[in-house]
């Protein structure tokens, strides 16, 4: 009866524990290891980047296809097959020597990140919590960043005594064991155990007022969910006609809309602005196509600048002169700095607004860029420099594409948005993640890529800011435009 009472820890846990593998194992730090693949005979710079571009290609097809491999398969077992796959990965490239089995063992270490990454933890939480989850994703969500801090410093040392092939093998072994403790302690459902999903509570002293905004709010997440559905399945008629086989998991999407819609229009009702006003809900008007595909292609290049701009700064850091001891402390150092930010982000946004805080972020995203470009041979005390604004400004691909698909998307529209977010933000990864090891080829260094990816940061933060200064200005507009012509209708009657 103990363990029951403490279930809740563990799924959350075991939420944690899929990004620490499959996020973080595959992802966030694996860029220690890209300066020795590519002193593989027959790799070089541009196999270095096919290895990691094949294992974005491999997570980016399998994101189609979640829905159908929770629906096919037991999510227990499913997060317990992703884990090994990322476990067999590993364990490949140990045994890899040539371009072709790194490759092999990249993509079922793509196959890891895509069925056993976000989508997975994300699923697990929403099952286990309803309401208010911010505190219980971030907990989730640090897996990776804390993957990000301690297995560059456990891979490097491992590869400087023994051998970078045993390096490999620790970490497919770490993964193995973490597999079969998913497996064991894994419960999809709180009803599993006896249980029932942990539901946010009001405060004891919430005013009544509050009280009944709040209902309010789930009243009209609850009359939207049929809307949504049916949009969806006009959308996808495949996808509706599968979901039926299993109503368990469409009840359980049912239950994350309203749940994600409830908390969509909690965060606008309640979100200020740094003048103290009241911030207008985005959400109440659909975004402009002309502005929805702008955001689409800003995306695109974020998930270039974020993907390949992290997975490369080991390997710019060791072409510099950058000892590859001191290079592996300095990956970490930027893994605590992108776990923290994970948090501020969010805080800095809820107080100043999603504008201001995006904008603010862009800029240190930039300078990070910057950073990297100019990192002189040799130079740890700008490596240094670099390593924590980029772990700073990392969190807006994941945290500010979470903030801007819910702000800026209408109650119908949201679901799309997001997967159509999400799925940019990855193809632009797949993209760009070549352009490293090719303009090394060409220019001997890869500090180019490090100016071109500022420029293309640049350029996503003015589109960002854009759209939503726009869309502020034209959903205020509308809001006071409707607030005359009530006053009007009110002063005739």
């Amino acid at each position: 009866m103990g363990i029951k009472k403490q279930y809740q820890t563990i799924i959350v846990a075991c939420a944690f524990t899929l990004l620490f593998v499959n996020t973080g194992f595959t992802s966030t730090s694996f860029s220690i290891y890209q300066s020795y693949i590519v002193n593989i005979p027959g790799v070089g710079d541009v196999g270095g980047s096919v290895v990691v571009t094949v294992r974005t290609f491999v997570s980016l097809i399998c994101m189609f296809f979640t829905g159908v491999y929770f629906r096919r398969l037991n999510p227990r077992i499913g997060f317990f097959i992703a884990t090994l796959f990322t476990a067999l990965a590993f364990f490949l490239f140990g045994r890899a020597y040539s371009l072709a089995g790194l490759c092999v063992a990249s993509a079922f270490a793509g196959i890891g990140y895509g069925f056993g990454g976000m989508v997975a933890s994300t699923y697990l939480i929403g099952n286990w919590f309803r309401g208010k989850v911010g505190s219980v994703s971030g907990i989730a969500t640090m897996g990776s960043g804390v993957a990000a801090i301690f297995i560059p410093i456990l891979a490097g040392w491992l590869i400087d005594t023994f051998s970078l092939s045993l390096a490999f093998y620790v970490e497919a072994a770490i993964a193995f064991i973490l597999a079969l403790l998913l497996f064991k302690f894994v419960r999809v459902k709180p009803e599993d155990v006896g249980l029932e999903p942990v539901i946010a509570r009001p405060k004891p002293n919430q005013a009544p007022k509050d009280l009944a905004a709040k209902n309010t709010q789930e009243e009209v997440a609850e009359a939207t969910i049929e809307e949504t559905d049916e949009q969806r399945a006009a959308a996808s008629p495949s996808a509706s006609e599968e979901s039926t086989d299993h109503p368990a998991l469409e009840q359980h999407e049912h239950g994350h809309i309203h749940k994600a819609h409830h908390a969509h229009h909690a965060h606008h009702l309640h979100h200020k602005r740094a003048l103290g006003r009241p911030r207008v809900n985005l959400a109440s008007m659909p975004l402009p196509r002309g502005a929805y595909v702008a955001m689409i292609f800003a995306l695109v290049l974020l998930g270039g600048v974020s993907v390949a701009g992290y997975n490369y700064f080991g390997i710019l850091l060791t072409t510099q002169g950058v000892d590859a001891g001191v290079a592996a402390l300095l990956i970490s150092l930027a893994g605590i700095f992108l776990t923290v930010s994970k948090f501020v982000v969010g805080i800095v946004c809820d107080k100043f607004g999603t504008l201001t805080g995006s904008f603010c972020f862009f800029i240190l995203l930039t300078v990070a860029m910057l950073l990297c470009a100019l990192v002189g041979i040799g130079g740890v005390p700008e490596a240094s420099a670099a390593a924590v604004v980029l772990g700073i400004g990392m969190p807006l691909g994941t945290t500010g594409i979470a903030l801007w698909s819910l702000e800026l998307s209408s109650a119908e529209q949201m679901l799309k948005t997001i997967r159509h977010f999400q799925i940019s933000y990855a193809f632009g990864g797949f993209v760009f993640n070549l352009m490293p090891g090719v303009l090394c080829e060409l220019t001997g260094t890869y500090t180019t890529s490090y100016f071109i990816m500022m420029g293309m940061t640049i350029i996503c933060a003015f589109i960002v800011v854009t759209v939503y200064a726009h869309h502020i200005k034209r959903t205020r507009q509308a809001v006071e435009k409707t607030a005359q012509e009530q006053t009007r209708t009110s002063k005739a009657v």
